[in-house]
């Protein structure tokens, strides 16, 4: 249960050698490869390019499969699992099946083409509906002394109201209105065109949104209907082209890892040096693997090895037991440690599901979690990634099975509600602890102290890594006099709560000692009288550590609302009574409350959880800033391997 930090790796071989030897730390997985400087390189990277751009047109025409087939991907789909052996497209079968994307591809553009082609002759057919009645073609001429307009004005118009507003010199003839538009035709005198177009122009009138032709719109409309029939029949052909293509969605999958593995080498192969007779190559090895690799390699193949010892620059990674591992995704996710800092996943896994737990809350929740993700975490086959974070749930889900036991949470009162709903019993779980809401104030103080205990633990690696690097002044005058006066207010508090004198007094000397030194060594970086002043000053930093007491708050606050919500679920579900209704309405009720609650809270603790972490409990010690082990090896989007699995 530590860091693992990968040691600085260097090889030499000849180049005849260099394929094989790149394919094989490709598959170990053990080898962070970095830029070899001051050497001959080759440039791939056209040949990148030109191998994104495969990969891009092969994920695209996985997408346009998936919606024309019913081999859609989700969540908890176990991967496609493969040996690498097995995931190799030869020459011959990756130029089929590239002119297969590219027909999906070239299917898929003509529909939207034709799509867009459709929309716009069925946006024409909705401006023409309002034209309908027009027995006359959409572009008929003027004539010697008349122009001709056909438009729509805005609102609802009548004869009446246009002839008032024009006057008998026009002739006109309303085509369709209502409240939204009027449409109509216009014969218009041209001595008086000026004026009447300034009238219709100050009440809004405008031209038809579709091309004049010499149909009539009716005529146009039912054209538009045929050409909209005969353009859905190309349509349905180039879909029957896409759907014929469905029974290779696994081998196109194939084919684009097979691409992204390809990438990888040669982005790898950019950062190769060279010689005329011989190729090196640098980066860091996990130690895990330094055996295996000069086994494969120095000796089955033929290279020079030099591996090292790590140093600032290494690269780490994280290297748990079954029980811590699940979280390391939560620590990665924060920062990965720097050279110094001490694997904090041991420590925080063991509060993290207690804190889950905690604020989950409930028994019944807890086991449905327990169970549906241990199902998943150990009977199915998933990607590592996937497994550790069902592992993780279930733990808490175990965690959150307990802490509903110890307050009397089984789907909240849903056993006191049954039995004296529809069996007329007094039957009740009772709590192995305590009643959440009768006895908040005693949940309060439990997780303010256990909030407190792991801040004091996170002060401890701090004091453990300061001395570790010899800074002592430091460690006492900065983290020591802390750890004394909380734990010294945590006895103190203790001993009159037990009302046990001895103890309070031994809590108070502590708290006292603690005092003193933050007076004494606060102000330790600075000169003269500023020293004390500065340690006075640092007894400020107080209210800075009773805030962070205080947001443990959130393990009573989180725990108390989902008990709660969860009995008014209850409440809301036996409101109907005992009858066979009532119990309908019950279940009904109950299903949905209760899957509503759990995932609204499962979330909050969920994040409260990761919140407790990062601010309360890294901030005390943990640095950050360490770069992620990033090896050479086997990513794909699609494929899984099986020698992945764990």
């Amino acid at each position: 249960m530590a860091i693992l930090r990968m040691k600085p790796f260097f090889l030499i071989g000849v180049l005849k050698n260099r394929k094989k030897i790149l394919e094989t730390l490709q598959k170990l997985e053990c080898v962070q490869i970095e830029p070899v400087s001051d050497f001959k390189k080759i440039d791939p990277h056209q040949t990148i390019s030109q191998i994104d751009s495969m990969i891009r047109d092969a994920d695209r025409a996985i997408e346009t499969i998936e919606k024309y087939s019913d081999k859609k991907d989700n969540f908890l789909k176990s991967p496609n699992f493969k040996s690498p052996e097995k995931l190799n497209v030869d020459i011959a079968k990756s130029d089929n099946l590239h002119k297969r994307v590219k027909s999906v591809l070239k299917s898929v553009s003509k529909i939207e083409k034709i799509q867009n082609k459709i929309n716009k002759l069925e946006n024409e057919s909705l401006a023409l509906f309002y034209y309908l009645s027009l027995d006359l073609p959409t572009d008929i001429q003027s004539t010697k002394y008349t122009n001709i307009l056909i438009g729509n004005i805005p609102g609802f118009w009548n004869n009446a109201s246009l002839l008032n507003k024009l006057g008998e010199d026009v002739y006109f003839e309303i085509i369709d209105a209502n409240k939204l538009q009027t449409s109509v035709f216009f014969i218009i005198p041209k001595n008086i065109d000026e004026r009447v177009r300034k009238i219709l122009l100050d009440i809004g009138f405008s031209q038809p949104p579709f091309s004049s032709t010499k149909k009539t719109p009716k005529e146009k409309s039912a054209s538009n209907k045929k050409k909209i029939s005969k353009l859905k029949e190309e349509i349905l052909e180039h879909e029957n082209n896409i759907k014929s293509v469905c029974k290779e969605y696994k081998n196109i999958q194939d084919f684009a890892d097979c691409l992204r593995l390809r990438k990888e080498k040669y982005e790898t192969i950019c950062k190769i040096g060279l010689t005329d007779n011989t190729f090196i190559l640098k980066g860091f090895v996990n130690p895990k693997f330094e055996s295996k690799i000069k086994e494969k390699i120095e000796k089955q193949i033929g290279a020079y090895i030099e591996i090292s010892q790590s140093d600032e620059s290494s690269p780490v990674d994280f290297s748990n037991n079954f029980f811590v591992s699940p979280v390391e995704n939560i620590t990665q996710t924060y920062s990965m440690p720097s050279y110094d800092d001490i694997d904090p996943n041991p420590i925080m896994s063991f509060f993290y599901y207690i804190f889950f737990g905690m604020m989950f809350s409930d028994a019944g929740y807890g086991l449905v979690l327990s169970v549906v993700c241990g199902f998943l975490a150990f009977f199915k086959k998933f990607e590592k990634s996937k497994k550790a974070m069902f592992r993780m749930f279930f733990f808490c889900g175990i965690s959150t099975t307990f802490w509903g036991f110890m307050y009397g949470s089984f789907f909240g009162n849903a056993i006191d509600t049954v039995a004296k709903v529809f069996f007329n019993s007094d039957f009740s779980l009772a709590p192995l602890w305590i009643n959440t809401v009768t006895e908040p104030l005693t949940l309060l103080i439990f997780s303010i102290v256990i909030g407190l205990i792991q801040i004091i633990i996170g002060l401890s690696i701090k004091f453990y890594t300061l001395v570790r690097k010899k800074k002592f002044i430091e460690a006492v005058a900065t983290v020591l006099d802390w750890i004394l006066i909380l734990l010294g207010v945590g006895i103190f508090a203790t001993g009159k709560t037990i009302n046990n004198d001895v103890v309070s007094m031994a809590g108070l000397i502590l708290s006292i000692l603690g005092t003193s030194l933050v007076v004494l060594l606060g102000g330790y970086k600075n000169k003269g009288p500023m020293k004390i002043l500065g340690g006075i000053i640092s007894l400020y930093d107080i209210t800075s550590y009773i805030s962070d007491a205080l947001s443990y708050s959130r393990l009573m606050a989180l725990g108390i609302a989902t008990g709660v919500i969860a009995n008014v679920v209850n409440i809301l579900g036996s409101m109907a009574g005992n009858g066979i209704l009532g119990f309908i309405i019950f279940i009904i009720i109950s299903i949905l409350g209760h899957a509503m609650n759990f995932g609204i809270n499962i979330l909050g603790a969920y994040v409260h959880t990761n919140r407790l972490q990062y601010v309360e409990f890294f901030s005390k010690f943990y640095e950050g800033g360490g770069k992620k082990f990033v090896p050479f090896g086997m990513h794909t989007k699609y494929i899984k391997f099986l020698n992945k699995i764990k």
